[in-house]
């Protein structure tokens, strides 16, 4: 299962599309799966600024994004350290 903690949590199922608006401040989101874990900007003005739209894949080898939802970069890969 993979869930996020922030101060409320979701539940993230595959296939369905969690929304989330922003005040264009960096925001910052954890990720569990199993005893892995990713930590990551949601949004960070300086890299994602200009885009109006930022979307995320969760994959078994780790965290993609994109900003048109076609084309995906790998951004992230999955740690074991509890992302302590």
């Amino acid at each position: 299962m993979f869930f996020n903690l922030e101060d409320q949590k979701t539940w993230l199922q595959p296939t369905v599309l969690i929304q989330r608006y922003t005040d264009r401040q960096r925001q910052t989101g954890l990720i569990y799966f199993d005893v892995l874990c990713v930590i990551f900007y949601q949004y960070d003005p300086a890299v994602d600024g200009g885009h109006d739209a930022v979307h995320w894949s969760v994959r078994v080898d780790g965290l993609f994004k994109s900003y048109d939802n076609q084309k995906w970069v790998l951004t992230k890969t999955w740690r074991n350290d509890n992302c302590g």
